[in-house]
Protein backbone atom coordinates (compact mmCIF):
# COMPACT_ATOMS: atom_id res chain seq x y z
CA UNK A 1 0.00 0.00 0.00
CA UNK A 2 0.90 3.62 -0.29
CA UNK A 3 0.44 6.65 1.93
CA UNK A 4 0.68 9.99 0.13
CA UNK A 5 0.36 13.14 2.22
CA UNK A 6 0.67 16.74 1.09
CA UNK A 7 0.61 19.24 3.97
CA UNK A 8 1.15 22.98 3.50
CA UNK A 9 1.93 23.69 7.16
CA UNK A 10 3.59 21.51 9.80
CA UNK A 11 3.17 17.74 10.02
CA UNK A 12 3.43 16.62 13.64
CA UNK A 13 4.05 12.88 13.86
CA UNK A 14 2.70 11.88 17.28
CA UNK A 15 1.55 8.45 16.15
CA UNK A 16 3.28 5.97 13.85
CA UNK A 17 2.78 6.37 10.09
CA UNK A 18 2.96 2.78 8.88
CA UNK A 19 2.99 1.13 5.41
CA UNK A 20 4.49 -2.19 6.51
CA UNK A 21 4.29 -5.46 4.61
CA UNK A 22 2.24 -8.28 6.07
CA UNK A 23 3.73 -11.39 7.64
CA UNK A 24 3.06 -14.78 6.10
CA UNK A 25 3.46 -18.47 6.73
CA UNK A 26 4.25 -20.67 3.73
CA UNK A 27 5.26 -18.20 1.00
CA UNK A 28 7.49 -15.17 1.12
CA UNK A 29 6.30 -12.23 3.21
CA UNK A 30 5.05 -8.99 1.65
CA UNK A 31 7.35 -6.07 0.99
CA UNK A 32 6.95 -2.76 2.74
CA UNK A 33 4.81 -0.15 1.01
CA UNK A 34 5.44 3.52 0.33
CA UNK A 35 5.17 6.68 2.40
CA UNK A 36 5.47 9.92 0.44
CA UNK A 37 5.17 13.04 2.58
CA UNK A 38 5.52 16.56 1.24
CA UNK A 39 5.15 19.10 4.03
CA UNK A 40 6.23 22.59 4.95
CA UNK A 41 7.78 21.46 8.25
CA UNK A 42 7.96 18.28 10.32
CA UNK A 43 7.86 17.78 14.09
CA UNK A 44 7.03 15.01 16.54
CA UNK A 45 8.64 11.95 18.05
CA UNK A 46 6.96 8.90 16.51
CA UNK A 47 8.11 6.72 13.62
CA UNK A 48 7.49 6.59 9.89
CA UNK A 49 7.71 2.99 8.64
CA UNK A 50 7.72 0.98 5.41
CA UNK A 51 9.15 -2.26 6.85
CA UNK A 52 9.05 -5.61 5.03
CA UNK A 53 6.82 -8.31 6.50
CA UNK A 54 8.21 -11.10 8.68
CA UNK A 55 8.02 -14.66 7.40
CA UNK A 56 6.81 -17.23 9.88
CA UNK A 57 8.00 -20.19 7.79
CA UNK A 58 11.39 -21.89 7.71
CA UNK A 59 11.41 -22.15 3.92
CA UNK A 60 10.86 -18.58 2.69
CA UNK A 61 12.31 -15.12 3.16
CA UNK A 62 11.19 -11.90 4.76
CA UNK A 63 9.72 -9.12 2.64
CA UNK A 64 11.90 -6.35 1.29
CA UNK A 65 11.76 -2.89 2.81
CA UNK A 66 9.58 -0.26 1.17
CA UNK A 67 10.18 3.36 0.30
CA UNK A 68 9.90 6.51 2.40
CA UNK A 69 10.36 10.02 1.02
CA UNK A 70 9.92 13.12 3.16
CA UNK A 71 10.28 16.44 1.34
CA UNK A 72 10.24 19.67 3.39
CA UNK A 73 9.18 22.79 1.49
CA UNK A 74 8.91 25.50 4.18
CA UNK A 75 11.41 28.36 4.23
CA UNK A 76 14.53 27.13 6.07
CA UNK A 77 12.78 23.86 7.02
CA UNK A 78 14.95 21.05 8.41
CA UNK A 79 14.46 17.87 10.43
CA UNK A 80 15.63 19.26 13.81
CA UNK A 81 12.12 19.25 15.34
CA UNK A 82 11.49 15.63 14.34
CA UNK A 83 12.97 13.10 16.79
CA UNK A 84 11.26 9.93 15.54
CA UNK A 85 12.89 7.44 13.20
CA UNK A 86 12.24 6.54 9.57
CA UNK A 87 12.56 2.80 8.94
CA UNK A 88 12.38 0.89 5.66
CA UNK A 89 14.33 -2.27 6.48
CA UNK A 90 13.59 -5.79 5.32
CA UNK A 91 11.50 -8.28 7.25
CA UNK A 92 12.85 -11.26 9.18
CA UNK A 93 12.53 -14.96 8.46
CA UNK A 94 12.61 -18.00 10.68
CA UNK A 95 14.89 -19.53 8.03
CA UNK A 96 18.56 -18.73 8.56
CA UNK A 97 19.91 -15.85 6.43
CA UNK A 98 16.73 -15.15 4.50
CA UNK A 99 15.91 -11.64 5.67
CA UNK A 100 14.50 -9.14 3.16
CA UNK A 101 16.66 -6.44 1.63
CA UNK A 102 16.57 -2.84 2.83
CA UNK A 103 14.23 -0.33 1.29
CA UNK A 104 15.10 3.36 0.98
CA UNK A 105 14.56 6.51 3.02
CA UNK A 106 14.93 9.84 1.24
CA UNK A 107 15.00 13.02 3.35
CA UNK A 108 15.11 16.42 1.68
CA UNK A 109 15.07 19.73 3.54
CA UNK A 110 14.16 23.02 1.91
CA UNK A 111 17.75 24.40 2.04
CA UNK A 112 19.02 21.23 0.29
CA UNK A 113 16.71 21.81 -2.64
CA UNK A 114 15.50 19.37 -5.25
CA UNK A 115 17.78 16.36 -5.92
CA UNK A 116 20.14 17.20 -3.04
CA UNK A 117 18.50 15.25 -0.22
CA UNK A 118 19.93 12.30 1.67
CA UNK A 119 19.29 8.70 0.57
CA UNK A 120 19.56 6.15 3.40
CA UNK A 121 19.78 2.37 2.93
CA UNK A 122 19.62 0.75 6.37
CA UNK A 123 18.68 -2.89 6.99
CA UNK A 124 18.65 -2.82 10.81
CA UNK A 125 21.50 -5.38 10.94
CA UNK A 126 19.43 -7.96 9.06
CA UNK A 127 21.59 -9.94 6.64
CA UNK A 128 19.74 -10.12 3.29
CA UNK A 129 21.28 -13.37 2.05
CA UNK A 130 19.40 -15.76 -0.24
CA UNK A 131 20.49 -19.31 0.58
CA UNK A 132 18.87 -20.76 -2.59
CA UNK A 133 20.63 -18.30 -4.90
CA UNK A 134 23.83 -18.31 -2.85
CA UNK A 135 24.22 -14.54 -2.70
CA UNK A 136 23.19 -11.30 -1.12
CA UNK A 137 19.92 -9.59 -1.92
CA UNK A 138 20.47 -5.92 -2.58
CA UNK A 139 18.60 -2.64 -2.82
CA UNK A 140 18.73 -1.89 -6.52
CA UNK A 141 18.93 1.30 -8.55
CA UNK A 142 18.11 0.11 -12.06
CA UNK A 143 18.30 1.96 -15.36
CA UNK A 144 14.48 2.07 -15.47
CA UNK A 145 14.47 4.43 -12.44
CA UNK A 146 14.44 8.15 -13.12
CA UNK A 147 15.51 10.98 -10.83
CA UNK A 148 18.71 9.35 -9.60
CA UNK A 149 20.39 12.52 -8.33
CA UNK A 150 20.91 12.82 -4.57
CA UNK A 151 23.00 14.97 -2.28
CA UNK A 152 24.31 12.22 0.02
CA UNK A 153 24.11 8.44 0.34
CA UNK A 154 24.31 6.60 3.66
CA UNK A 155 24.51 2.80 3.62
CA UNK A 156 24.48 1.18 7.05
CA UNK A 157 23.48 -1.81 9.21
CA UNK A 158 23.73 -4.51 6.51
CA UNK A 159 22.17 -2.35 3.82
CA UNK A 160 23.54 -3.08 0.34
CA UNK A 161 23.16 -0.96 -2.79
CA UNK A 162 23.41 -2.31 -6.33
CA UNK A 163 23.44 -0.11 -9.40
CA UNK A 164 22.48 -2.26 -12.38
CA UNK A 165 21.46 -2.11 -16.01
CA UNK A 166 23.05 -0.31 -18.90
CA UNK A 167 23.73 3.41 -19.04
CA UNK A 168 22.79 4.00 -15.39
CA UNK A 169 23.59 7.48 -14.13
CA UNK A 170 23.49 7.80 -10.34
CA UNK A 171 24.75 11.22 -9.27
CA UNK A 172 25.83 11.95 -5.69
CA UNK A 173 26.75 15.60 -5.19
CA UNK A 174 27.67 15.28 -1.50
CA UNK A 175 29.06 12.51 0.70
CA UNK A 176 28.92 8.77 0.17
CA UNK A 177 29.10 6.91 3.49
CA UNK A 178 29.27 3.12 3.66
CA UNK A 179 28.88 2.35 7.35
CA UNK A 180 27.88 -1.31 6.99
Amino acid sequence: GAIILTVTGTTTVNGTIRANGGGYTGLGAASGGSVYLTTGYIAGNEDIQAIGGNNLSYSQGGGGGGRIAVILSGAGADFSNYTGTMNAFGGTSLGANEEGAAGTVYMQSQPQGSTNGTLIIDNNNRDPYDTAAGGDITTEVHNSITETDVGAVIIQNDGELEISGTAVVFTVTGTWDNCT
